[in-house]
């Protein structure tokens, strides 16, 4: 019920994954509610068109807001959205806090299932830090750029931290063709409020 998605590295479709895995739940008569753990580079205000100026996820563990505030309806009935919310110097920090741990308890006593999009696990450990509150791991691999090496090693540091591994998705499949190209690409960036409201702008 409380179920984490990730990537083995930037670009892989993980945040797409997790909105349509809690589309899907709710179009299912569950109440779920999708957290976006990925403080470094959050994506909600493109599939979710939240706006990133009101607070969220930084807020609420960093003790600035309440619960209430940070937690928002979809137009999708019985999914609920917790937005990353203003940029942080230490996302690290407050997503391996005990405040976060907490929130992720308290949600799953109210909604059938809590959902955590984080970041990629290969550039920044938080991915690793959140599956130990979570039941279990949804790994997001991209046909044609995730090398096989990458995905088992991914795999592989999840079972160190004692993560249960529940599915693999694999995305960007060309059925038309056989090959799998191992690719990877490396790199991770941490958006500042500038560089996000110019990102946004720039996709309006």
């Amino acid at each position: 019920r409380k179920i984490l998605i990730t990537s083995a590295s930037k670009g892989e479709g993980k945040t797409t994954v997790s909105a349509n895995l809690a589309i899907a739940l709710a179009q299912g008569s569950s109440k779920t509610v999708l957290i976006e753990g990925d403080l470094r580079r959050p994506r909600f205000e493109y599939v979710f068109h939240s706006d990133p100026s009101e607070p969220g996820l930084v807020e609420f563990l960093s003790g600035q807001r309440p619960l209430e505030d940070v937690i928002r309806r979809t137009p999708v009935e019985n999914l609920w959205i917790i937005p990353a919310g203003s940029a942080t110097p230490n996302p690290a920090e407050l997503v391996g806090s005990r405040r976060m741990a907490e929130l992720v308890q308290t949600l799953s006593e109210t909604f059938d299932y809590v959902l955590i999009d984080t970041p990629p696990v290969i550039p920044v450990a938080d991915g690793l830090m959140l599956s130990r509150i979570a039941d279990g791991v949804i790994m997001v691999v991209r046909s044609g750029l995730t090398a096989k090496s990458v995905a088992r090693d991914v795999t592989r540091k999840f079972s160190q931290v004692n993560a249960k591994m529940i599915g693999v998705v694999v995305n960007h499949v060309d059925l038309r063709n056989g090959e799998y190209h191992p690719a990877y690409y490396s790199g991770y960036e941490y958006l500042n409020d500038r560089e996000r409201e110019d990102r946004r702008v720039a996709n309006a």
